[in-house]
């Protein structure tokens, strides 16, 4: 009997921890969010990559951040649906490119906390791979086949 009640603190205590929506998350984390993302609603926190992670909605986008130790942001990730909702000049140069007919399967708008940004494109046709990235300037940075 101790053994099933033991067993048994220790999933909800389980269960608590997985859904805490933020409430174990040390504070530095959720303050430099806030301060980047004031309108963040809904936020799930996890790790990945020995990194705190959040991710919430914004602008119809999904948005994934990274944290460093100190809680400042180290990286953001907002997700596109399609060519068209990305800037002109990235359009222009996606249609320009050698890979315009392709089927895109995914569009992330990169942020690194030290300035650079880029669009990562992964297309595919004909059970072909690739990656095309884009900085938001429409300079095609590189292109390769996975």
């Amino acid at each position: 009997m101790k053994l099933k009640t033991v067993l048994f603190v220790a999933v909800v205590a389980l269960l608590a921890t997985a859904c805490d929506n933020g409430k174990g998350v040390a504070q530095n984390y959720k303050s430099s969010l806030n301060t980047i993302y004031p309108d963040a609603k809904y936020v799930e926190w996890d790790w990945d990559d020995g990194m705190q992670t959040a991710e919430f909605r914004s602008n119809g986008n999904s948005v994934k951040v990274w944290f460093s130790a100190d809680g400042s942001w180290f990286k953001k990730e907002t997700d596109y649906r399609k060519i068209a909702d990305l800037p002109t000049a990235v359009q222009n140069a996606f249609n320009a490119s050698q890979y315009a007919s392709w089927r895109v399967e995914d569009i992330d708008f990169i942020e690194l906390a030290s300035g650079e940004s880029f669009y990562e494109i992964d297309i595919e046709t004909g059970g072909q791979d690739a990656t095309i990235i884009i900085r938001p300037d429409g300079s095609i940075v590189s292109s390769y086949r996975d």
